[in-house]
């Protein structure tokens, strides 16, 4: 899975990501990794929000 944010990798944001994308791989025994895509790479918040709606 992917997990995109609008801040820049040095920011809280991604701090947490990492952490969710962590516990999400021990909980599940690596059957779900998490890939953190900062700063807007996949798209901006109103585009990312649309798409998960669709």
């Amino acid at each position: 899975m992917k997990l995109g944010h609008t801040l820049a990798a040095d920011t809280h944001y991604q701090l947490a990501a990492l952490e969710f994308a962590k516990t999400v791989t021990a909980k599940t025994s690596g059957r779900i990794e998490i890939q953190i895509v900062p700063q807007s790479q996949l798209r901006d918040e109103v585009q990312m929000t649309q798409e998960l709606r669709a």
